[in-house]
């Protein structure tokens, strides 16, 4: 009995110890210490629940597990969806998207700073652009149109832009540029490179069947080499290009002829190059627009500036008649030797004489097609022709050696 009565005794004081933070009540439930909130209002208000938006909210609900079902999402798209846990989730991409956003709106300036606008519709798709303004007075250009020039006050392959302004379309006139911000291969000698800033070309003649009509085209910056492949260089490369026999100490530096298509764009190939097309070989014979001359040179009263048969002077024969470096009253305006009095020059494009029509205010034009005989450009000193011009076209066989043919390499910075 005694026992007994201090057990219970022991468990009363046990009990009454606990009570600094909360009372027992009769009916077994504690209560909340003073200084507790009241309810979970109130704990909201301290700060110590959670009040972030539940990862569910927004979410559409659904009622078939496994269901699925195509829903739109996007501009205008579709995707699948599954009923996950209670809601429509995706299990898919959105596919088969429009162009826009309905009743998205885009603004451009084109031409003669004439500013125009689209709008996106219902289904997606732009509306044509429409014109909402009038061109800028005085204009002189268009938008997007470069011109470079070449200044005696610029290192060699630096050039001064000439761009449309956007908001005027007068010409700006900038500072040197390296229009190909790179590196131009200095030696050997032979192999030197010129940078050709690219920009506009007056292409064609008017004069020249298949070089009409003239018109504009616009080219990216590319390097080109300064002189035509001498025979050295290319029998350097070897038997992987077909050269076989040597040339004798006077043909060294002359012009390698008598080469087909195939094989110049073997060498250049291996050169870690490629052929011009006609577009960059005529640009890098003539100058950057607006100039349009027959020559590579600019007066045309100098028409015999070097012997041509033309000029009175007898045929020659079938070896090239001068050194690539022996003409420096031929180079162009760009620094760029004998492309004319030297070979005939391969280029990229196959022979079309409609291809001018079809691509006046292209960029980087060029047409290729298999069987088709390829362009050749420039004037031989070998040619029993009287005159060639920087603008003729001359087509030759793809695959066949033609003796008076030869060129030189490109490659794009």
């Amino acid at each position: 009995m005694m026992l007994r009565f201090a057990s219970l005794a022991f468990l009363f004081v046990a009990l009454t110890g606990c009570t600094s933070s909360s009372e027992l009540n009769l009916d077994g439930a504690v209560d909340a210490p003073a200084d507790a909130p009241a309810d979970a209002s109130d704990a909201a208000d301290s700060g110590s629940v959670d009040s972030e938006v539940p990862l569910d909210a927004g979410r559409e609900g659904c009622v078939a597990p496994g269901a699925s079902r195509a829903a739109s999402c996007g501009n205008c798209g579709t995707r699948s969806e599954r009923c996950v846990d209670g809601f429509w989730t995706s299990i898919g991409e959105c596919l088969a998207q429009g162009e826009c956003s309905p009743g998205a709106t885009e603004s451009r300036v084109e031409g003669e700073c004439l500013p125009s606008q689209r709008v996106c519709t219902a289904s997606c798709e732009w509306l044509p652009w429409e014109t909402v303004g009038e061109p800028a007075p005085d204009a002189e250009c268009s938008v997007g149109q470069l011109r470079w020039e070449i200044s005696d006050a610029c290192r060699p392959n630096h050039y001064i832009p000439i761009r449309c302004n956007e908001t005027t379309c007068r010409w700006e006139r900038g500072g040197c540029e390296d229009a190909c911000a790179g590196e131009a291969r200095q030696s050997p000698w032979e192999a030197e490179e010129i940078c050709i800033p690219g920009g506009e070309l007056m292409r064609g003649a008017p004069d020249w069947p298949g070089a009409t009509p003239v018109g504009t085209v616009t080219l990216s910056p590319f390097y080109i080499d300064r002189y035509p492949i001498s025979a050295k260089r290319y029998f350097d490369c070897g038997e992987a290009c077909g050269a076989t026999f040597p040339p004798s100490e006077e043909h060294q530096n002359r012009p390698v002829f008598g080469l087909s298509a195939q094989e110049l764009e073997r060498f250049c190939e291996r050169d870690g190059r490629r052929l011009p097309t006609e577009a960059e070989w005529e640009l890098a014979a003539k100058g950057p627009a607006p100039r349009n001359q027959a020559f590579t040179w600019s007066s045309p009263d100098r028409l015999c500036v070097a012997e041509a048969f033309g000029c009175g002077t007898p045929y020659w024969g079938e070896y090239p008649r001068h050194d690539i470096d022996a003409l420096p009253n031929v180079r162009s305006v760009f620094g760029v030797d004998l492309m004319l009095f030297g070979v005939l020059e391969w280029t990229q494009d196959s022979f079309d004489p409609s291809f001018y029509e079809r691509s006046i205010g292209t960029r980087d034009p060029v047409y290729r097609a298999s069987g088709v005989a390829r362009v050749s450009r420039g004037f031989s000193s070998t040619s029993r022709e009287p005159f060639g011009n920087v603008s003729a076209r001359w087509e030759g066989i793809w695959e066949g050696r033609i003796n008076n043919h030869g060129g030189r390499c490109a490659r794009t910075p």
